[in-house]
């Protein structure tokens, strides 16, 4: 078959020339500044374009989109020794089906030259499947998910993300969107676990003043405030039922209705849910509607945890003692090989935020500017620390959120103990507030927090 290969360092395309003329392929030679570099590869007609990311003056994402923008169908294998999540997110939006990253050997090239042999009767063809936060992952690891990425940010379908708790399933939902066409417009977060039932209604479709006791103003839904954006819904399978059936109508119609006022409301906004739950057992247990679940789930991203990307480790480290160093006025250095071992060995339940707030906590102890191996406090240890009942749970909750977080955790704890007392009392707000011993307005006040 034809090849292209374009690559400013020349002893790259010598040795591409070599390899695949040796597997009886053309290949044709480009370093990327030619001037009619575009016109030429379409009259080549190449069954695949091997593309350098790094080219000098001209991108290897620039020719990616100029072929995309002339509707020439090429498939594109992405060259690079630079596998960073934007730069293979993007690619993949543009079409890339493949990345070969540097330096590559013979049988690693040949191999992916041969997936693009056409075959007879086959056509080629051109497959087009943030943030302020760094998303650190290996290529040999994340690779895949940054390929997910670049696909679900293409388009506006629902996306569920689906993970253990803490494996960065709001990092890739910012990420998705700051990849989207919706870039320009708002991303909120919501948690619904943290939401209690009876305000799930007003908290999302908005009310209008005086519409029911205590709405003494009129207030914007999380729908209507991000209409054009990305709404991100964390702990989706936390929806009550009654929501569910509401939020189905609205995936439906496209509209809302604030509480309290009878007027339809276009709303455009791309949904990205997550869980860390198997939601085939909440549709089976009859806690979640399985026609939302697939209204939901249009694409789905898989995100792996901590233990299957043990190879992370080093990297994410790295990247958390720079974050220390720069928010916390840390002063560390590097770590010792005995506390890296340990890192590397422990289960990570809680992925990489517990990670995270374990190195962080490390650099605050340290000393000499080198984390060792006693200064690692692993969950392990805290689970035999003598703490029992109430306080074991908040103790673990503190450690999967970040200590840093306790104000936000302690919102958290006081609106769901006032829910699950309001609950008991059979939504009895007066005798809630009789138990509780707040009053009524300090009540909503606290809900509205």
């Amino acid at each position: 078959m034809n090849v292209v290969v374009v690559d400013d360092q020349e002893n790259v395309r010598y040795s591409v020339a070599k390899i695949l003329g040796e597997d009886e392929h053309r290949v044709y030679e480009f370093c990327g500044c030619e001037e009619r570099l575009i016109e030429e590869i379409e009259k080549i007609k190449p069954s695949l374009l091997l593309l350098d990311v790094n080219l000098g003056e001209i991108s290897g994402i620039d020719i990616l989109s100029i072929l995309k923008e002339s509707d020439t169908q090429i498939n594109v294998v992405l060259m690079t020794a630079f596998t960073t999540p934007t730069n293979i997110i993007e690619a993949t939006k543009l079409g890339v089906r493949d990345i070969l990253q540097k330096p590559f050997n013979a049988e690693s090239l040949i191999e992916i030259a041969s997936k693009y042999v056409k075959r007879r009767g086959e056509s080629n063809h051109f497959e087009l499947e943030a943030t302020g936060e760094s998303f650190v992952g290996s290529f040999e690891t994340m690779g895949e998910i940054y390929k997910q990425i670049g696909v679900v940010a293409t388009n506006s379908l629902n996306v569920m993300i689906r993970g253990e708790t803490g494996c960065g399933k709001e990092l890739v939902a910012k990420l998705i969107h700051a990849h989207s066409d919706r870039k320009k417009k708002s991303f909120i977060a919501i948690n619904c676990a943290a939401i209690p039932n009876e305000l799930f209604e007003s908290e999302f479709f908005g009310h209008e003043r005086g519409s029911f006791t205590g709405a003494d103003r009129q207030h914007i839904g999380y729908l209507e405030s991000v209409n054009g954006g990305t709404i991100f819904l964390d702990e989706i399978g936390e929806m009550p039922l009654t929501m569910q059936a509401k939020m189905l109508r609205f995936l439906e119609s496209k509209k809302i209705k604030r509480v309290g006022n009878s007027r339809d409301i276009d709303i455009d906004v791309k949904i990205i849910s997550a869980t860390n739950i198997d939601m085939k057992d909440s549709i089976g247990g009859g806690h979640f509607r399985e026609d939302l679940y697939y209204r939901l789930s249009s694409l789905q991203v898989e995100m792996p945890p901590l233990r299957e990307r043990i190879g992370d480790i080093p990297l994410l480290v790295g990247h958390f003692i720079k974050m220390a160093n720069k928010d916390l006025g840390c002063n560390i250095k590097n770590i010792s090989q005995d506390a890296m071992k340990i890192l590397c060995e422990h289960e990570w339940s809680g992925n990489v935020r517990e990670l995270k707030n374990v190195i962080i906590n490390s650099s605050l102890q340290a000393v000499g500017g080198k984390i060792e191996k006693k200064d690692i406090i692993l969950r392990s240890k805290l689970k035999h620390s003598g703490k029992k009942g109430l306080s074991a749970a908040i103790s673990d909750l503190i450690e999967q959120e970040g200590v840093e977080n306790s104000g936000e955790l302690l919102k958290k704890i006081e609106k769901e103990l006032i829910s699950l007392t309001i609950e008991k009392c059979n939504g009895n707000v007066a005798r809630a507030s009789t138990y509780l011993n707040i009053s009524r307005n300090t009540i909503k006040a606290k809900m509205r927090a």
